[in-house]
């Protein structure tokens, strides 16, 4: 905006570079500024053949920071002079007032020159006092100390921008095989690739999830489930993604501003913390020449990899507890939403644990629309009872709601009654969908877990050599027959199990379970036969690789009873050490029993109940102190 001096009036100098119509001159001791936005105001690009003039600084971007009005402030500091014309109030030599004063002159009309009018005099004065005054200084040091901060933090954010660029560079590999991974990957995946919204500018392109108008999980948390499909690479982010989406070092313009005391020469650059937000973040599928192309073949592979007939045991594992998942956080959903509807408080964030607990129980014998029902059941009286007490904003007629539902969901005999359908405002969530319309083919209101565990089981197991727990127990079992066990067997299954099963919430708890079992192993096998601790080890094994909660609390019963009978075994350990070589005969005589029994014993390991009756005593034992 600023420009040299052109001349100073009195001195004789003019412009010599302005067109030979418009001398711009410099007045005596006005302050540079002010000069610079005279010049800028005054500065004349052309004057066409019709006479209009063009400027080369559009008004709007001359700052007069605040000075006054643009023509005041530039009479403050230069004069415009219009050679050949004169001023019609007093006949000197014209000096235009404003632009529109040079236009009319340029058109052959006349005008008024600026020390003839009062305003514009006073105007001027009274920018040269502004600008002479303390506070203005003060406030012009201010202002331009904010705009080297913006200036700044715009550089800032375009090497933020940059920084992402370079990091999330689209790439492809048309060649690569596609992982198998998780089923629950395979689902939410293609759930993305299906009902996720799309872009005619940019085919293929994975926009964000919180862009999408239904939801795209039963559950609040999406962003877990994404980052892993990053992970896994089934999907990469996208450059395109906003850079908000990311977290960087430092975290704001602020802080690194901050840091640096205003100096631009020590700002911070800005570099990624590699934590971002998933649900707001663009991604594509690598395994094309191009998004559309990796976005079609990965369409093909899912749809392939979720037929019923090409699911091994684990995967059948994962299905069954990802529905059981998915009817007990629709039904959740349902009770919120009824909670609302009736105008009562949400559910207390301590009751929410055991709503979910029933609603997830109930799942494998009762269908969504069952437990819709039953939901539906239990606000309605819990909104009863607020009525008949007068209170209708007390959070304890929620918890009367969701014990209600605890009840309903716990009647088997209720798993009978007719299921409710969805509702126009909660349809069920996009991965919900995809399970039960692709995976199961079945209708989401009527199918329970039981159901698709039947289903499956007339379905033939694909032999492709992948590890399930049958083959597992009978590879524990032959290392005991062999008299070879030393724990590390059964910690390396765990590890088998945890790479196929993944983080599933569902699972994750009971492999942690048996992880507990292997760690305590060896001091098992210190108080009792090693056989007989192997076989447990067989047990717990088999009880928490099925996905039922039920299942899961029996591997803790049994636990539970092996602690009681590791306390009574080393009881008697000291006793035992001092009868070792008068006990000899006696040892092989129980050597003899263990082996008569021995066929009854893996029978009932196999089939996941206690393998002796020592430990079924113990396990009664335990619960019977706990009830004392």
């Amino acid at each position: 905006m600023g420009s040299d001096r052109q001349g100073e009036q009195g001195s004789g100098h003019e412009d010599t570079t302005a067109p030979p119509d418009l001398v711009v001159s410099v007045l005596d001791g006005a302050p540079d500024q002010i000069v610079d936005i005279g010049l800028a105001y005054w500065q004349l690009e052309s004057v066409d053949k019709l006479g209009v003039a063009r400027w080369t600084w559009s008004t709007r971007d001359i700052s007069t920071e605040g000075l006054g009005a643009i023509q005041h402030v530039a009479a403050a500091g230069v004069r415009a002079l219009v050679p050949g014309e004169v001023c019609r109030a007093c006949g000197d030599q014209l000096a235009v007032r404003t632009r529109s004063d040079f236009s009319a002159v340029l058109a052959g009309g006349a005008a008024t020159c600026v020390d003839c009018d009062p305003k514009y005099i006073d105007g001027a004065e009274k920018a040269r006092a502004v600008f002479g005054s303390d506070r203005y200084q003060k406030t012009t040091a201010e202002t331009a100390a904010k705009r080297v901060a913006r200036d700044a933090e715009q550089r800032w954010n375009a090497q933020r921008r940059q920084v992402v660029n370079d990091r999330y560079k689209v790439s492809f590999t048309p060649d690569k095989e596609i992982p198998r991974g998780r089923l629950e990957h395979a689902v939410a995946l293609l759930t993305i690739l299906w009902h996720g919204p799309t872009t005619d500018a940019n085919p293929g392109l994975i926009l964000p999830l919180n862009k999408w108008r239904h939801r795209f999980t039963a559950t609040a948390d999406t962003s877990t489930l994404v980052n892993e499909l990053n992970g896994t690479g089934l999907i990469r982010i996208h450059p395109l993604t906003a850079v908000t989406t990311f977290l960087f070092e430092p975290a704001t313009f602020a802080d690194a501003w901050s840091a640096a005391n205003g100096e631009v020469d020590k700002l911070a650059q800005p570099q990624l913390a590699n934590r971002y937000f998933p649900e707001e973040a663009c991604f594509y599928v690598p395994f094309g020449t191009s998004m559309g192309t990796a976005v079609a073949r990965m369409d093909d592979h899912l749809s392939g990899r979720l037929r019923l007939k090409e699911l091994d045991e684990t995967d059948r594992l994962q299905l069954l507890a990802l529905l059981a998942d998915a009817i007990a956080d629709e039904a959740v959903r349902y009770f919120d939403h009824q909670i609302d509807d009736k105008s009562l408080p949400p559910v207390p964030e301590q009751h929410r644990p055991r709503l979910r607990e029933a609603a997830r129980k109930a799942a494998g014998y009762m269908s969504l629309g069952r437990l819709y029902c039953q939901a539906w059941r239990a606000v309605r009286d819990g909104a009863v009872a607020a009525q008949r007490h007068g209170m209708p904003n007390s959070p304890n007629m929620t918890t009367h709601a969701v014990n209600r539902f605890e009840d309903f969901a716990s009647d088997k005999s209720l798993a009978a009654s007719p299921p409710f359908g969805q509702l126009a405002d909660l349809p069920i969530a996009g991965m919900t969908r995809t399970l039960f319309h692709v995976v199961l083919d079945a209708d989401p209101f009527d199918f329970t877990v039981d159901q698709a565990r039947a289903l499956l089981a007339g379905i033939p197991v694909p032999d492709d050599g992948s590890w399930a727990w049958p083959a597992a127990a009978d590879r524990v079992m032959k290392s005991v027959d062999l008299g070879d066990w030393d724990g590390q067997l059964l910690r390396d299954e765990l590890e088998r199990m945890r790479s196929h099963w993944g983080r599933s919430r569902t699972l994750a708890s009971q492999t942690r379970v048996a992880e507990k079992f292997a760690g305590h192993y060896d001091v098992y096998a210190k108080t009792a036969s090693t056989r007989e601790a192997a076989m447990a080890a067989v047990e717990i094994a088999l009880l928490t690789a099925r996905a039922g909660a039920d299942d899961a609390t029996a591997a803790q019963a049994v636990l539970l009873g092996w602690d009681d009978a590791l306390a009574e075994h080393r009881g008697t350990a000291a006793a035992q050490t001092s009868e070792v070589d008068d006990g000899r005969s006696a040892e092989t005589d129980a050597d003899d029993k263990e082996a008569a029994v021995q066929p009854e014993q893996d029978k009932a390991a196999v089939q996941g109940q206690p393998a002796s009756g020592g430990r079924t005593r113990s396990t009664r034992k335990s619960k019977k102190k706990r009830r004392r």
